[in-house]
C-alpha cells in the first residue's frame, strides 16, 4: 500500500496499477478456476458509459490469435485427459502428459514466463482441489493441500522447477484421493474420520469424538480399530504427520511453529512422533526433500 491512485478523481486503490493487475491475475484463477488473461483487463472512466465495441476488442484479438496458432483445442483435450488420469489415479500417464506439456510452451499469461507458469499452476490447483472434493476428499484437507502447494511456488524459479512442482502436486492429490476411496467404512467411522481431518490443527480427543458421535468411547475405539486396522490415536497422529510434511516442504515454518499449529504437546513430542512414523526427523525430512521441489 505505497501510494494513492486516482482516475477521474475517483479513488480505486492504494497499490500501483501493475501490482493490482498482478493481484487480479493471481486471485481470479483461485476463485473461479478460469484464467484471466492480461489482455482481457481493460480500464475505463467510471463517469463515462461503457463502449461495448472497445470492450470486445481484446477478446476478438485473442480469439483470432488462438485460431491462427491452433493451440486451444489441443490444450483443452490435454486438460481433459489430465483430469481423467487424476480421477483414475494413473501417475504414469500423467508423466507422459507433463512431458508433452514441456514440449508446448506457447501460451503465456504474462510477459514474465515464470509468473505465467505460476498463474497456470494456481488454476490447475483449483481444478485438482475440486476434483479431489468430488472424489470424497474432505473439503478442509483438499484446500489445505492446495494452500501449501501454492505457497510452495515461492521456490519455483524455472520451467524445470515448475514441472517438478506440478508433478509433486499431482502425486499429492492422487494420494489423498486414494485414501478417500479406501474409506468404505460405516457412516459412523466416516464421521469420525471427517471430523479428525477437519480438525487437524486442533487437539482431537476420544472424549471429543464421543461427544460428536454421541457414542460410547469404548464402542468407538473398538469399531474404529475393527474397520480401519488403526487405533483412533494412531490415525490422528498419522494424519497430523502427513500435514506436517506439507508444512515442512511448502512453508518456512520452524519446527516449534509446526508443532504448535498441529497441537502437539511439545516440539520434542512432535519430533518423536514424526520419527516413529516416517523413520526420520522433521529436520532431516526437510533437508532431504526440500531441494527436489
Amino acid at each position: 500500500m505505497r501510494k494513492e491512485i486516482f482516475y477521474s478523481n475517483i479513488h480505486y486503490a492504494k497499490e500501483t496499477v501493475g501490482n493490482f493487475i498482478s493481484f487480479l491475475e493471481l486471485i481470479y484463477p483461485i476463485m473461479t478456476g478460469d484464467i484471466l488473461l492480461q489482455s482481457d483487463i481493460t480500464w475505463h472512466d467510471a463517469s463515462v458509459p461503457n463502449d461495448p465495441i472497445s470492450d470486445t476488442t481484446s477478446f476478438v484479438q485473442n480469439l483470432y490469435e488462438r485460431r491462427v496458432k491452433g493451440t486451444t483445442l489441443d490444450a483443452y483435450q490435454m486438460e481433459l485427459h489430465y483430469i481423467e488420469c487424476i480421477k483414475k489415479k494413473q501417475p504414469e500417464k500423467i508423466k507422459y502428459l507433463l512431458k508433452k506439456l514441456a514440449e508446448n510452451r506457447e501460451e503465456n499469461l504474462s510477459t514474465n514466463e515464470i509468473e505465467s507458469l505460476k498463474l497456470k499452476f494456481a488454476a490447475l490447483t483449483a481444478i485438482l482441489t475440486r476434483i479431489s472434493i468430488e472424489q470424497g476428499v474432505p473439503i478442509n484437507q483438499a484446500f489445505s493441500l492446495s494452500d501449501t502447494l501454492i505457497q510452495g511456488l515461492a521456490s519455483v524459479h524455472s520451467f524445470e522447477a515448475w514441472i517438478e512442482h506440478v508433478q509433486i502436486a499431482t502425486n499429492s492429490f492422487i494420494g489423498i484421493q486414494e485414501e478417500a476411496t479406501k474409506i468404505s467404512q460405516s457412516p459412523l467411522i466416516k464421521k469420525i474420520i471427517n471430523h479428525i481431518d477437519d480438525h487437524l490443527y486442533e487437539k482431537v480427543t476420544l472424549d471429543t469424538l464421543a461427544s460428536v458421535t454421541n457414542k460410547n468411547k469404548a464402542y468407538l475405539s473398538t469399531q474404529f480399530k475393527k474397520e480401519t486396522g488403526l487405533t483412533i490415536h494412531q490415525y490422528i497422529q498419522t494424519k497430523k504427520i502427513e500435514e506436517a510434511k506439507h508444512l515442512l516442504l511448502f512453508t518456512e515454518q520452524q519446527l516449534f511453529e509446526i508443532s504448535a499449529l498441529l497441537s502437539f504437546a511439545s516440539q520434542s513430542h512432535f519430533i518423536k512422533v514424526f520419527k516413529q512414523i516416517t523413520g526420520t526427523t522433521p529436520k532431516e525430512y526437510r533437508s532431504k526433500h526440500f531441494n527436489t521441489i
